[in-house]
């Protein structure tokens, strides 16, 4: 599939899961869409920049014209995992991935866009307004929400400091469900101490 066919994709591009919007400009309102299969969201640790194994075929595209097709669409609940790190969550997410009908996304790259602008919403200092940013919000949900049949379910693992979201996005979004995983501070600690790197995420 060459770029120029994403273009002419774009108006089936909420039936299906097959362009995943790996990135967003937000200064200029372009979205990086990248043809996938079923087998990247299976296989993809996490949806950054470790998900793909070579260079995809990928193409930018406005935002714009993204919601010009996404009208009407969404209706599907999105279910989400809201977690503190080191908790299993992405064992429980990828088991979850391996049941049929379900589409498991774990740590989608935007989303990690939204919870850092979100943190500052209420500043003097930030950049756009809170009906501004929902926009984006509902934009983003109803691309990750597609499943490739039409009784499945598309559940999001956030990275874990997008918990902030987890309030107003069950307020916004109310047909959503969220599922919140955690352990005590004692077995936090100890699953610290396996890993040097792992330290960095206390301090």
């Amino acid at each position: 599939m060459s770029p120029s066919a994403i273009q002419s994709a774009l108006p089936t591009v909420m039936s299906c899961p097959d362009l995943y919007p790996f990135q967003v400009d937000w200064a200029s309102r372009r979205i990086l869409l990248a043809k996938v299969n079923s087998a990247f969201y299976r296989d993809a640790p996490f949806l950054d920049q470790r998900a793909f194994k070579q260079q995809p075929v990928a193409e930018w595209v406005g935002l714009d014209d993204i919601a010009r097709h996404s009208t009407g669409s969404g209706k599907k609940p999105l279910r989400l995992m809201f977690h503190m790190g080191h908790c299993g969550s992405t064992l429980i997410s990828r088991l979850l991935g391996d049941l049929h009908g379900v589409v498991s996304l774990r740590e989608p790259l935007p989303l990690r866009d939204l919870a850092t602008e979100w943190a500052e919403h209420t500043s003097p200092w930030a950049v756009r307004s809170a009906s501004a940013q929902l926009k984006d919000w509902s934009l983003l949900r109803n691309l990750w929400c597609r499943t490739w049949t039409d009784d499945g379910t598309a559940i999001v693992k956030a990275t874990s400091f997008c918990d902030l979201l987890a309030a107003e996005w069950l307020t916004q979004f109310s047909a959503d469900t969220a599922l919140l995983i955690h352990v005590s501070p004692e077995t936090y600690l100890r699953s610290m101490f396996v890993h040097d790197g792992y330290l960095n995420d206390i301090y």
